[in-house]
């Protein structure tokens, strides 16, 4: 029997049964857009100090130094950095014996920032042993 003044109880039920079906969805996908938007900038943050760093002669010169290492990124606070040096080796045409370049070295250095995103970045650059 259905009463003419209003909704039943069971309609009332179902509509709020639907609206908060609705808004689970539209609440995840906003909670996820927020979470993908920070990794981005965490990622551009990333991609930004290593070019910063790869461009400094000052870092660089310590890095090539020390032959590598790791520790906190001067002046950019809960980032740390690690860098490797690895020889450069080519086989000359010709022959099957590996050579190294003289005087050159392949840098490898990563950045990560305390919420765990890093990136990692390959350089080349020259290197001179000081005798």
């Amino acid at each position: 029997m259905r009463n003419a003044d209003g909704f039943t109880l069971m309609e009332v039920l179902v509509a709020l049964l639907i609206s908060g079906i609705c808004l689970a969805v539209v609440f995840q996908a906003f909670s996820q857009s927020t979470r993908l938007r920070a990794k981005a900038e965490n990622v551009m943050d990333a991609a930004h100090l290593l070019h910063e760093l790869m461009n400094d002669p000052g870092f660089m010169g310590h890095v090539l130094q020390s032959r590598g290492g790791f520790g906190p990124v001067p002046g950019a606070e809960g980032w740390v950095y690690e860098a490797t040096l690895d020889p450069i080796r080519y086989v000359p045409a010709g022959t099957t014996q590996e050579q190294e370049v003289p005087d050159m070295v392949s840098v490898t250095l990563c950045v990560k920032s305390r919420f765990g995103a890093g990136r990692c970045l390959t350089g080349w650059h020259p290197f001179f042993v000081k005798s």
